[in-house]
């Protein structure tokens, strides 16, 4: 007769991996459900010039496809970007991961990566193998986003 209890271990490595409990690497920190936690520089974010990427048509762009006060002609294509930081307590970790590679948790998002620059999720072929930001600009978008929750 089988034991039970020699099947445990096996039987729990399992479930952990089907249910998503497992971390998954990625170039800079862990990724967890609480996205990556660990900020890309040791640099804290400057909210100013975050605003100047998100704004701007070479950089960040956000505003191509997300609302955002102050911006001449907003997108409406992807999430109000104002409601969903001010409204939501999503955590900076979850944010970060959003911004480097939002295909983690979202394989069907049209959002691209923005940091991670392995080339499978950029929308044009000049970007791939590019980063659209460096890791400081991303910490950058991330203070300006935190602003709007004030």
């Amino acid at each position: 007769m089988l034991s039970f209890k020699k099947f445990t271990p096996v039987f729990m490595a399992t479930a952990m991996l089907v249910s998503g409990c497992a971390t998954t690497g990625s170039a800079t920190d862990a990724t967890t459900e609480m996205g990556i936690v660990k900020p890309l520089t040791d640099k804290p974010g400057d909210p100013v010039n975050g605003k100047k990427l998100v704004m701007a048509r070479d950089k960040g762009n956000c505003i191509a496809c997300h609302w955002l006060p102050e911006a001449t002609f907003p997108g409406n294509a992807g999430p109000n970007l104002y409601e969903a930081i001010r409204n939501n307590e999503r955590s900076v970790g979850w944010i970060r991961q959003k911004i480097v590679n939002p295909k983690v948790d979202n394989p069907d998002t049209l959002m691209f990566t923005f940091y991670d620059n392995t080339g499978k999720h950029n929308l044009r072929k000049d970007w791939r193998g590019k980063r659209v930001l460096e890791a400081q600009e991303v910490e950058d978008v991330i203070a300006f986003l935190l602003t709007l929750r004030k």
